[in-house]
């Protein structure tokens, strides 16, 4: 997929001009350095994902309020263990939530209040992800918008 017209597209949403959602893209990652990132972690990234940061290392939105996408250095990787089946990998932050992909595809997305709840179910695949942020119901309640 090619994120940033899709990005620029979603910002063009009635809900997302009215809370003032726009998005910047970062330089991208190259595929060595997402291999890399890959193999030094032993972890794949899901698809969807992968092509992101091969596009954009990370994402702002709301003029820098919180990031959707985070570079992929700052990604934090929960191991799998005794309380996670398969790892997953904290991918984004908002002022109120954080956000979580499991490592098998197509990449669920799952949101946590920063002050530690359970995870809640977010988005099916990155795209719909990307729906839910821009659009005014989701982003009002998970990115912490006033």
């Amino acid at each position: 997929m090619n994120w940033k017209p899709f990005l620029i597209e979603l910002t063009e949403l009635p809900q997302a001009k009215a809370s003032k959602m726009d998005v910047t893209l970062f330089t991208a990652l190259g595929e060595d350095s997402v291999s890399d990132w890959e193999t030094r972690h032993e972890v794949r990234l899901p698809q969807s994902l992968r092509s992101f940061y091969l596009q954009s290392n990370g994402m702002e939105a709301q003029n820098g309020k919180w990031q959707p996408v985070m570079p992929l250095a700052d990604c934090d990787l929960l191991p799998q263990g005794c309380e996670l089946a398969e790892p997953w990998l904290e991918f984004g932050r908002s002022v109120s939530h954080r956000y979580f992909t499991k490592l098998e595809e197509p990449g669920s997305i799952y949101c946590v209040e920063h002050l530690g709840s359970e995870p809640e179910f977010f988005a099916q695949k990155l795209e719909d992800y990307f729906r839910n942020v821009f659009t005014g119901d989701a982003a009002s309640v998970k990115p912490g918008h006033h």
